[in-house]
């Protein structure tokens, strides 16, 4: 595996809260030319919205949970191989009505594009090959989409501790075929390894 994919890691994941979970490939290499073009629209459009919104309508993003569903967020340090990455993921989960075609998708602090070893810092999981579905009543109650981004000490400073935290997230879903979108500005909640590693981190560069 070289160095350029590692950089690109993207992970999808959709977790089967209470019940288990199960991984979804990008599964986008053997689709016709038509459904790449059709991905990268749907992808752009996801990005776009939440850029847009971030520079003219802050205003929309909510910090806490609305009356339909529960969301949180979270980011850890995963170390693999000797290879250090921060991991973000976004909870979506206890709806109280059926949610069909589910569309999550987040972006973080755009300050964070010059801390982490990346090309761009937004995820989305409008890539995956089947529309998404939660319910209360159904074994599907929640979902989750994470990223892991490579991290890189010579990067990381003081001012990152005031940034890594941000998430602006997007979620959408359509009830009796009306579709509804939601925007939040989450502060993800940090595990103990990536707060001390941080906090390590821009000590060292204070210190060089």
């Amino acid at each position: 595996m070289n160095s350029r994919l590692i950089n690109s890691i993207i992970g999808f994941c959709i977790v089967f809260l209470l019940v288990g979970c199960t991984a979804n490939t990008e599964g986008t290499e053997d689709k016709p030319k038509s459904d790449h073009i059709i991905y990268s629209q749907e992808y752009t459009k996801e990005l776009k919205a939440i850029e847009k919104n971030m520079l003219e309508n802050p205003e929309v993003f909510r910090e806490t949970s609305n009356e339909n569903y529960k969301i949180s967020a979270t980011v850890n340090l995963s170390v693999q191989d000797g290879v250090e990455r921060m991991v973000y993921e976004i909870f979506v989960k206890d709806p109280k009505i059926k949610f069909e075609d589910l569309k999550m998708s987040f972006n973080l602090n755009p300050d964070m594009l010059q801390r982490i070893n990346t090309s761009n810092i937004f995820e989305s999981n409008v890539l995956n090959d089947a529309p998404l579905t939660i319910s209360t009543d159904s074994e599907t109650t929640g979902a989750s989409l994470f990223r892991a981004f490579l991290l890189d000490k010579s990067k990381l400073d003081k001012e990152t501790l005031n940034l890594y935290k941000d998430m602006f997230v997007k979620i959408s879903y359509v009830i009796d075929e009306k579709v509804h979108q939601d925007f939040f500005k989450l502060q993800a909640t940090p595990s103990e390894e990536i707060q001390t590693y941080l906090k390590e981190a821009s000590s060292e560069d204070q210190n060089k």
